[in-house]
């Protein structure tokens, strides 16, 4: 029996180690078969499978891991129409997540450490005589964590151009959690400040895709603010909406079902989706997987395993954010009511108290609501499993909202 892998174990690291994968890698064919010069966006609830699969398209792509067995016995390789791709490309893997929200300086400097890290996987770069002299002082510059603000605004777009060059052919970017620093940030100004260096660091790298041959970026949501995105002629947004891609993150009820399986405990299906399923991703129904894997590796134990370890904070500050009446919005699902609503994919923390609508947008994005199309323009809204109608209950009574009978 293999075991389960844990929390932030990267594809590489599940294969080598031979822990349970739940295969997703017909992600691959899905992104090739759309398009193979494409800027995608995918955006998820943390916790729902982005950055493994980030790892996954990393280590299917990187001509650096050529040789590696770790797609052997995975769907993937039932189609060799896609082997032309399979470690053909340099890639470049910036790292998001972590970059803290506050204050500004200390966000540049998150910039610069994940921007360090891919200077450092290519540090080969740096041993050529000609070795262009602005991508050297970024390099040293990142170093000592002093890079000014326009210079790394360009640092990935230097980078990229000295990749294609070097190895003569396109480049491959993945960009994790994009968002991470700015999705729970409620101040106007903040925020604004934050989006419009991501809009320049963004378009910098990506709005001429001369040496980008793909890019796959992740993210909570698609932000609209800041014409983020608004440069790229050939970009894909697929959200939590898009039934393309849909059963591509988080774990269907077969996948769930084989888990249990394999793990001894059929038994435990009906649990199991009491209290990780409900979620609606397209036209797909699909579980939390960091809780399913965290409920595993507990013995079967049912916990709010998720707001352990899940946005916890962000819903905080968005309950904080609300006024009365947006917080009597969420009482009626706390008596397992559906509420139907319009939903935008793009709200966000400073819509709320001006859009009527927004508190439920980011409560679905984030993986505390399950939305259903029920109409033409609105969503069927209702709280997805016993984990999250805990959470909700703990953070309604701090807030000293109390559900009603």
């Amino acid at each position: 029996m293999k075991q389960m892998g844990i929390r932030d174990m990267t594809f590489a690291q599940l294969r080598e180690m031979d822990r349970y994968y739940v295969d997703k890698t017909m992600l691959i064919a899905d992104i090739l078969r759309t398009g193979d010069s494409n800027v995608y966006l995918f955006t998820r609830p943390p916790g729902f499978g982005k950055s493994t699969n980030l790892t996954m398209l990393d280590a299917f792509f990187n001509m650096e891991y050529t040789g590696n067995t770790w797609f052997e016995g995975l769907r993937i390789l039932d189609h060799p129409e896609f082997d032309g791709y399979r470690n053909a490309y340099p890639v470049i893997d910036l790292n998001l997540k972590d970059v803290q929200a506050e204050p500004y300086d200390g966000f540049l400097d998150g910039i610069r450490s994940a921007v360090l890290r891919c200077y450092r996987n290519h540090d080969y770069l740096f041993e050529q005589k000609d070795v262009a002299e602005e991508l050297s002082y970024i390099s040293d510059t990142l170093t000592t964590r002093t890079t000014p603000e326009t210079p790394l605004v360009e640092s990935i777009r230097l980078l990229i151009s000295a990749l294609a060059r070097y190895h003569d052919r396109r480049v491959v970017v993945l960009i994790n959690e994009y968002d991470s620093a700015v999705a729970s940030t409620s101040d106007r100004d903040s925020r604004g400040r934050k989006l419009a260096f991501l809009r320049d660091i963004l378009g910098s790298a990506l709005k001429d895709t001369s040496d980008v041959q793909m890019a796959c970026i992740t993210g909570m949501t698609q932000i609209a603010e800041e014409s983020v995105f608004s440069g790229f002629n050939n970009v894909c947004v697929y959200d939590i909406f898009s039934e393309e891609f849909s059963d591509r993150f988080g774990f269907t009820e077969t996948e769930v079902k084989e888990i249990l399986n394999h793990f001894g405990h059929p038994e435990k299906r009906a649990e199991a989706k009491e209290w990780y399923g409900g979620y609606r991703f397209g036209n797909a129904d699909v579980y939390n997987p960091f809780s399913i894997m965290m409920y595993v590796l507990n013995d079967f134990k049912t916990d709010r395993y998720w707001t352990v370890a899940g946005p916890e904070m962000a819903i905080e500050q968005l309950l904080d954010t609300g006024d009365d009446r947006n917080l009597e919005q969420i009482l009626p699902l706390m008596n397992g009511g559906e509420i139907s609503s319009k939903l935008k994919a793009t709200s966000s923390f400073s819509d709320i108290g001006r859009d009527r609508n927004a508190l439920y947008s980011i409560m679905t994005a984030s993986g505390y609501l399950r939305a259903v199309p029920c109409d033409d323009d609105t969503f069927c809204i209702s709280i997805p499993n016993m984990e999250i109608e805990g959470l909700l209950d703990k953070l309604l009574k701090e807030e000293n909202k109390t559900p009603t009978a």
